[in-house]
Parts: structure tokens; sequence; C-alpha cells
């Protein structure tokens, strides 16, 4: 447990960090750039990140659970992580063939040849895999926050106007090839160069077997993610893409903590189902437990301060789609639900095949309401489908793994209310307080929050109280005994 609060304390300096990075770029984006450059910005990207997806989400997630299982197993280990590289390398040079071919004939050549840069950089060269499975997150926090570092100050130096879009892009890939050609340099000085004897057919042939799941389900998750910008751009919908992408990145950084979560705890939950230990449910009880402390007041609170925030954060141009960002809130429960479910539960026991078909009915789904919906309410439809699509896609995964895990207890439980009922109270008392006091409102509905938690008797807050007190009697004993000394 020890290890799990130090590595969750790391990744959540790490998260605090970037959630603030975002508040300097997309702000700055939105205005420099404006929705049209996002809007190709973004089209582009999904297209890319979908053939990233035939190399990286058919292996990351299986590669990371090997690791995981096979790290006390030296001699197992090395073979097997470097025969996942050459699994990937194969998967990248047919995967950059395809790419290259669909790309010339596209109006947006030249931005999809910068674009073949961050595939390269997140195919070949990509090996995070290998240290989170090994759970040294210290490595990859540091390495995480000088990119981001780097990143934001390359974007306030040379993307000053709507001319510097290939600039951005540019910057977003270099940011992501140098940091991972690090790290593949760190492992074979981890592990050792790879040898002849390490590969053959058979091995190959069984990795492929092994990894064929995470394949499909890797392909699909990225055109159940990519989908909708897809159909957005061929809409002729480019602004409006533009500001849909945002909001979505946006929800992804208010999803940053609670992500590390499921991050931290994937590797360690697959080591105890592997070693069949039942620490596994304690870990997710208490993990659940956790998230919804951070989800409802995220939740909330932007709901509460959504007006103020989107003319802020994003610029008046934004001001028009405030309903699509309240909408788009949602996204922080389901992403919430997804960690859960998803990273601390069907990862972990191995239950691929399951959420392949989940994702699959979700994505039939979801395409067929974009392409009913975007030509009567526009990009509304299209944001209205993936929040649908999310909330199917979690619930067949829940009643699909109700054996393993009953995670509707773990949502539908008194404590939960308290949770929400703290979280219905910080809402009341942002709403009560001047519009134009924003600082006041976030701190303000905090400190609410945090008391109404104490006050009710919320399980983690007072586990956290007890602790806390727990130390303080203990510093004043030592400061007794010293004295006496």
């Amino acid at each position: 447990m020890k290890d799990i609060i130090k590595n969750y304390s790391l990744n959540l300096g790490y998260q605090v960090i970037i959630l603030l990075i975002p508040f300097i770029s997309i702000p700055y984006l939105s205005r420099t750039l404006g929705p049209n450059n996002l809007g190709v910005e973004a089209y582009t990207t999904s297209v890319t990140a979908v053939f990233i997806a035939v190399v990286n989400a058919g292996t990351l997630i299986y590669s990371t659970r090997q690791v995981a299982s096979l790290k006390n197993k030296k001699e197992l280990l090395i073979k097997e992580v470097y025969n996942i590289i050459l699994f990937r390398v194969l998967l990248a040079f047919g995967s950059l063939l395809v790419y290259f071919l669909m790309i010339l004939q596209s109006e947006y050549f030249n931005v999809f040849l910068i674009q073949s840069v961050f595939l390269i950089a997140s195919t070949f060269f990509d090996c995070t895999w290998y240290f989170i499975g090994k759970e040294n997150f210290k490595l990859i926090v540091f390495r995480n926050l000088l990119i981001k570092f780097v990143g934001i100050l390359l974007i306030l130096q040379f993307v000053n106007d709507q001319s510097d879009l290939i600039n951005y892009i540019w910057i977003n890939a270099v940011t992501v090839l140098i940091p991972n050609i690090s790290l593949i340099l760190l492992l074979i000085k981890d592990i050792g160069m790879p040898k002849k004897s390490l590969f053959s057919i058979k091995e190959l042939k069984k990795l492929i077997f092994s990894i064929y799941p995470f394949f499909i389900m890797g392909i699909i998750t990225q055109v159940y993610m990519n989908v909708d910008k897809i159909i957005i751009e061929k809409h002729d919908l480019i602004y409006e893409l533009g500001v849909y992408s945002q909001f979505i990145k946006s929800y992804s950084v208010f999803l940053a903590p609670i992500t590390a979560v499921g991050t931290i705890l994937m590797p360690r939950i697959t080591n105890l189902v592997v070693d069949k230990k039942e620490n596994g449910t304690k870990l997710i009880n208490f993990s659940s437990n956790f998230i919804f402390v951070l989800c409802i007041p995220i939740f909330t609170g932007l709901i509460a301060i959504s007006n103020e925030f989107v003319k802020l954060f994003y610029g008046e141009g934004f001001s028009e789609f405030l309903l699509l960002f309240q909408i788009g809130a949602l996204l922080i429960f389901t992403g919430s639900l997804s960690n859960i479910v998803v990273q601390q539960v069907i990862y972990p026991n191995s239950l691929e095949k399951l959420y392949n078909k989940a994702l699959v009915y979700a994505s039939l789904i979801r395409i067929i309401i974009i392409l009913i919906s975007i030509n009567i309410i526009g990009i509304y439809g299209a944001l209205i489908a993936y929040v649908i699509s999310e909330l199917i896609l979690m619930g067949i995964c829940i009643y699909s793994t109700r054996s393993h895990v009953n995670i509707i207890n773990l949502i539908l439980n008194f404590n939960n209310l308290r949770i929400l009922s703290a979280g219905a109270t910080m809402f009341v008392f942002i709403k009560i307080i001047n519009e134009n006091m924003l600082v006041l409102k976030v701190l303000g509905g905090s400190i609410v929050y945090i008391v109404m938690l104490v006050l009710l008797k919320e399980q983690i807050t007072i586990k956290i109280k007890k602790h806390i007190t727990s130390i303080s009697i203990n510093k004043k004993d030592n400061l007794k005994d010293k004295k006496q000394t």
C-alpha cells in the first residue's frame, strides 16, 4: 500500500502540473490558431491516431500486463520484451506504408506528412509500457513533465498567429519523438542488447496469438474514439470541430487525477490476480471510493462555473457553445466509471474479448446516432452520441463483469450518497456567489465540499482525518520525549 500511495502521490503531483499547463496552452491556442485551424489539427490527428492504434493500442495494454506479471522472472521478461518490440516494429512498417498511400490525395497532405513524424515516434520508439509494467513511474513522470514544459515553451515561442498551424504540429511530433528515443536507450541499458537466440518464428506466432484480442480492441477503440471527428469533417463542420476537439481535450485534462489511479493500480492488480491474492478486490473498493470523491466535485464544479469558465478559458468565440460544454461534462462521469471497470477489472482479469464486443456495439450505436442527428442538430449530435455510447459501453461492461466485481454495489451505496450530497451542497454554494468572482467560487466551493465530506463522515475522508490526527499525536509524543531526555 505504501508503494501505491507513493506512486499515486508522484503521479498526482505530475497530473496537477499537466493540469496547469493546458490552462496556458488551450486558451492560447484557441485565440492564436482559432477553431478552423484547430479543426484541421483535430481531424488529421484523429486519422493518424487510427494508424498508431494498429501498433500501440494493440500492444500497449498487453505489454504492460506481461511486464507486470514477469518482472520477477528476468530471462522470460527479456525474451518477451524483445519479441514485443520486434512485433511492434513489423506492425509499424505496415502501418506507415498504408498511411502514406492514404494521404497522397488528401487536401491536408502537408499536415499529414508532419503527422507521420508523430506516428513514427509513437510506434517505433514508444516503450513506456515497459517502465509502467515495472512500476517505474518516477521515470515516466519526469520524462512526461519535460515533454510538457518544452512543448509549451516552443508553442509560446513559435505559434503566434493562424499561419503557424504547421509549427504547432511539428512541436507536437518532435516533443514525443526525442524523449521516446531516449527511453529505448534506457530499456536497452536495463535489460541488455537483443540477442539472436531470443527470437524465433514460434515465439512470434505465440505472441501474435496472445496479442490478437488487444490488436482488435486497439483498432476498435481508436475507431470509436475518432470516428466522430472524421464524420464531422466530412460534413464540412471544421469550425465546430475545432470547438468540439478543444472541449474534449479539456475533459481529458480534468480527468487526469482520476486517470492516474488506473495507471498506478492496473499493474499492481494484475500482479495480484496472477498470484491469486484477495487484495485485488480491496484495492478496487478503495480506488472506486477515491475516484468518486474526485469525480463528483470536478463534474458539479464544472457545470456550476461553466458560463464564466468557457468565456475565460476559450475566449468569446466559444461562448455560443456553452450548452455543448455542459453536455460534454458528463464525460467526466463516464470516464471515471471507465477507469474502474476497464483499467481495474477488465485488463487485469484478461477480459479483452468481452470488452471488444462491448466496444463494437457502442461504436455502431455511436455512428448511427451521429449520422442521424448531425444533419439535424449539428455538432451537438456528435457529443450526444459520444455520451450515450459511453453510457452503453459502461453498462455492458458492468453487467458482463459482475461475476468478478459487483460494480453496481461500488456505485450505488450510502457512502456515495454522502459524496453526492457534498457535491450538491458545493454546487448550490457556487451558484449563490456573484458571477464575476470565479476564484472565490473555486476555492470556496472546494472548502465547502471538504467540510461536507467531514460532516457527513465519508469513508476515505474519515480515514485521512484519522491518519492526520495520528501523525499529529505522534509528533507531540516525540516532542515530549525529547524534552524529557
